[in-house]
């Protein structure tokens, strides 16, 4: 049993470097690139929070307070990174033509990707429209967000923009149970006029 189960992780080790390599072709697709993560907006939304309202004559209480804000450019850049992920992914294993058996071994971990994939496409449509429209008017309206952390990650990360409390906690609760993540409470971001 014991050894079936080395076999299994080593074959799955294998499994994912070469699609790994796979993967690599895929991402080079840069419509999807500027669909999922445009370095503009992600650039743009810094500026707004941060860039324009720093300087170095703040007093450092201040540029901490500031910093420690959820930072927008980095709730759209995991969630348009998060789908990039997912694409190569996808692409990876339709181009691999992988055996049956290998399929079976990987069966779980699709699955899962399959499940994440899907709710970062579902916040890629409810949000990106919000993203652009932050560039755009160049402020922040209030929102609820969270934090999350995996199993197998040291930081946390922060999934925000709901516009309110009771959207932003059935969300980290949909988090909790379908993809096994830890989260904290919501919080309340007063934004950026």
């Amino acid at each position: 049993m014991t050894l079936s189960l080395h076999l299994k992780k080593f074959l799955l080790i294998l499994i994912m470097s070469f699609l790994l390599t796979l993967s690599s072709k895929a991402q080079s697709d840069t419509g999807h690139v500027k669909k999922y993560l445009n370095t503009n907006i992600h650039s743009e939304l810094y500026k707004i929070q941060f860039t324009n309202r720093l300087n170095s004559q703040m007093p450092r209480e201040e540029i901490i307070k500031i910093m420690a804000e959820p930072s927008v450019s980095k709730i759209y850049s995991l969630i348009g990174g998060t789908l990039l992920v997912c694409k190569s992914f996808q692409e990876s294993i339709n181009q691999a033509q992988l055996s049956d058996t290998t399929l079976e071994i990987m069966k779980d971990m699709i699955t899962k990707n399959k499940i994440k994939c899907q709710i970062f496409k579902d916040l890629h449509l409810k949000y990106d429209k919000d993203f652009k429209e932050i560039v755009k008017t160049k402020k922040i309206s209030p929102f609820y967000y969270f934090n999350y952390k995996t199993d197998d990650s040291e930081g946390t990360s922060t999934i925000g923009l709901f516009d309110n409390i009771k959207e932003c906690e059935n969300f980290s609760k949909m988090v909790k149970k379908k993809m096994n993540f830890y989260s904290t409470e919501c919080r309340y971001y007063k934004g950026l006029e």
